[in-house]
């Protein structure tokens, strides 16, 4: 039977080779130089974005936290976290202080998030909610001057972390933990504001078919 294609004569070829691998090793090199240019870009314009609307400052123990510098109306998206995503394994290579800056996106799956969402603190009574697996959303008007706070146990569901609360609210839980641990009033709330991670309304569903 004859061949479909000619015969490969490496042999003639060999010759180009170190010329082919320098445009394959130039082309990769490009293509991410252009990937990191796009991702950056990006970053500054959301934060250029964002900073119309709130401002990092001091917060009291809680360190930096995002306040608002106009109103933001009940529904209004206030940001998009970002940043790379990591392993549940390299999430918990993180040092102390950091382990609460992952958000977690799937039962091993999180978004290592940067500034600015990276300091938007935690609250047992927030104002805010996590939308849509990565933006934050008002979940009330949030008046200048505020500061802007999610549940983080909205995010949470891996057992494997927990955190003193110190929010000072009438309703403080004193610990930030799962969201299968808050109390069935609370998750109900939550869940109609659609402010709960997917994957973790999709365990829950599951659990109940």
């Amino acid at each position: 039977m004859r061949p479909c294609f000619a015969p490969f004569h490496s042999a003639k070829l060999r010759p180009y080779l170190p010329m082919v691998s320098s445009f394959v090793a130039n082309f990769t090199t490009a293509k991410h130089r252009i990937l990191r240019n796009v991702l950056q870009n990006r970053q500054q314009f959301i934060i250029k974005k964002m900073s119309e609307i709130f401002e990092i400052k001091e917060s009291g123990s809680f360190g930096r936290g995002l306040f608002a510098t106009q109103l933001m109306k009940n529904g209004e998206r206030i940001l998009e976290f970002t940043g790379p995503i990591i392993s549940l394994e390299e999430a918990l290579q993180k040092t102390p202080d950091k382990l609460s800056c992952p958000l977690q996106i799937g039962p091993t799956k999180y978004i290592d998030i940067q500034e600015p969402g990276v300091l938007a603190n935690h609250s047992c009574s927030p104002n805010a909610g996590v939308q849509n697996d990565r933006f934050l959303v008002a979940i009330q008007d949030i008046q200048p001057g505020q500061e802007i706070f999610y549940d983080y146990s909205t995010t949470m569901d891996e057992d494997n972390w927990t955190l003193e609360c110190k929010c000072g609210n009438p309703n403080c839980r004193h610990t930030i933990s799962d969201f299968r641990h808050l109390p069935p009033e609370v998750q109900k709330s939550y869940l109609q504001l659609n402010i709960v991670q997917s994957f973790i309304r999709e365990k829950l569903l599951a659990s109940i078919a």
